[in-house]
């Protein structure tokens, strides 16, 4: 019996290796007895055989790497070649056939940016409850609950330390020269955090509300620092929804979701995400995708039955005709879809949305939905996400998140303007030539933070736990 279908049967309910506070799912502990330092720091040996239990979630760790390289390649792009970005379509206007190409074709469905953060959103609700859905006891549900504000903040506060530090050292002085000399206007210089106590507020405020314009947004590289926040909120939402779980039905629990997820995009809410992951651990847990993929559903009315697999391809289809329609053939119409939604004040559509604040994209969820369902239903797809590599990138991804902005709006413009603008290096060349450098300086530094600052997080947020438990 494989590991998937044992966590199905219960048969794991006693697995306490998965760490479900992880930033965009669960970590997978070592079966094999590490020292203190080890379980502090995390072990070298990032491999693990596909017959251990907790091999059950290696696929959605290898799955969140695969994410996370997209994810570095959307910012490497945006900030050196811009032109393969829909924001530097948006913000520069005309640029070089070759990046236009590059546009046009890979950055709809590879690093529009909107696909990646949708990714790490549902798979951070898709892990979270792993550990009480697997062992629905009230142990299980508090360390989670405990946990999950510690794991998030150190790591975030230190990130901003570090931006605080690079940007009194003038580490970001060469954006200016990019956006002036060579025409980059899609990234901006951090908002400057000049004091300790506006550092210490600027990290605290990222986990009370979401928001696209809030300092301690606009101060981290990229601007994404807002995911931080919709996965911290978006997992009390799946906690709370979680601990009904155990007492109602299946069929009930099911539809209810479903319910309460469309509800949320009429509200604008980022639930409509939060929920579309626990209603995927739903499914994979207790439902059993892989017998629904075999025995395929009935059409209404009929007894022709169609293979489980036409409704994921159908959703991602959907998703990926919706992200060329508004991305390359009508980008001017990209946020017409924002309307349909209710407004905070009055009745009718909401006509009165921010551009500048995080959006939730129909295109993204029919893609991710339809992603995640052949991969939860398929075991071939799964062992494929399951191997080493695309592993180890997940291990590092909120490592390789925090800090390849940091990385590449300093290095990496450095190095693009000595190129280009002082060395009059050919454009095509010097994009190479940085993405070569910058590429294993990125993930070497992802990793490092993951060992000394990530890591380390989850350690003291167990150890904390099991502190207040004691008697």
């Amino acid at each position: 019996m494989s590991a998937a279908a044992r966590l199905v049967d219960g048969q794991d309910n006693n697995n306490q290796e998965l760490d479900d506070s992880d930033f965009v799912g669960a970590e997978i502990g070592d079966t094999k007895e590490q020292g203190k330092l080890g379980r502090i720091f995390g072990g070298w040996d990032v491999y693990r055989q596909p017959e251990q239990a907790q091999a059950c979630v290696g696929y959605l760790e290898g799955l969140k790497g695969v994410f996370a390289f997209e994810a570095f390649l959307w910012v490497f792009l945006r900030v050196i070649v811009p032109g393969a970005t829909f924001e530097g379509l948006q913000k520069n206007g005309t640029s070089p056939r070759y990046e236009s190409v590059l546009r046009e074709i890979l950055s709809p469905i590879f690093w529009d940016g909107s696909l990646q953060a949708g990714a790490f959103v549902i798979l951070a609700t898709r892990i979270c409850c792993i550990r009480f859905l697997t062992n629905k006891d009230s142990i299980s549900m508090a360390g989670t609950l405990f946990r999950r504000g510690i794991r998030l903040f150190v790591p975030v506060i230190v990130t901003l330390a570090l931006v605080v530090i690079t940007e009194k050292a003038g580490a970001y002085k060469a954006i200016a020269r990019l956006r002036d000399e060579l025409g980059n206007k899609v990234i901006e210089e951090p908002y400057p955090l000049d004091s300790a106590l506006q550092w210490f507020n600027a990290s605290f405020n990222i986990f009370w509300w979401i928001d696209g314009l809030q300092a301690g947004v606009k101060a981290f590289p990229t601007e994404q620092l807002w995911i931080v926040s919709v996965v911290y909120q978006q997992s009390y939402t799946v906690y709370m929804l979680a601990i009904m779980i155990p007492y109602t039905t299946k069929y009930w629990r099911f539809w209810g979701l479903i319910l309460f997820s469309a509800l949320s995009w009429w509200l604008t809410s980022w639930a409509w995400y939060g929920v579309t992951g626990l209603i995927l651990a739903e499914l994979a847990t207790s439902h059993n995708l892989n017998a629904r993929l075999s025995n395929g559903f009935s059409l209404p009315k009929t007894s022709r039955k169609l293979p489980f697999l036409v409704l994921p391809l159908l959703s991602l289809a959907i998703g990926i005709v919706l992200k060329y329609v508004y991305e390359v053939a009508e980008p001017n119409k990209i946020n017409n879809e924002l309307v349909f939604h209710t407004p905070i004040y009055g009745g009718g559509l909401n006509r009165d949305f921010s551009v500048n604040q995080p959006q939730q994209r129909a295109s993204t969820w029919f893609m991710l939905v339809g992603i995640f369902l052949i991969v939860e239903a398929m075991p071939g797809v799964q062992r494929f996400f399951a191997n080493p590599v695309f592993r180890y990138l997940g291990r590092i991804s909120f490592g390789l998140f925090l800090t390849q902005g940091i990385l590449m709006y300093s290095a990496g413009v450095r190095l693009y303007v000595a190129f280009v603008a002082d060395g009059h290096m050919a454009r095509p060349l010097a994009q190479l030539v940085v993405f070569a450098i910058m590429t294993p300086v990125c993930f070497l530094a992802g990793d490092i933070y993951a060992r000394l600052v990530d890591n380390p997080s989850k350690w003291f947020a167990n150890e904390l736990f099991d502190y207040f438990r004691r008697p």
